[in-house]
């Protein structure tokens, strides 16, 4: 990303085009600081739950296959 000076400035987490992270006052930013720290325990939620489900299945996996030949 470009400055008004013609200087490159990089920044963490913004994409080319997106809102530059010092835009708006200090109660916006603080407002949207709040909402993207609200959103990672979600994220992690998914993850922990997509874990958690194949886990499951392995653990389950061998005592099934077992009943199953026994019952054969």
């Amino acid at each position: 990303m470009a400055s008004t000076d013609g200087t490159e400035v990089f920044t963490w987490g913004v994409s080319p085009g997106h809102r530059a992270p010092c835009e708006g006052t200090t109660l916006e930013r603080a407002d949207r600081d709040v909402g993207e720290l609200l959103q990672a325990p979600r994220v992690v939620r998914s993850g922990v739950h997509i874990l958690f489900a194949f886990l499951l299945t392995l653990a389950l996996d061998h005592p099934l296959r077992h009943a199953r030949h026994d019952a054969a």
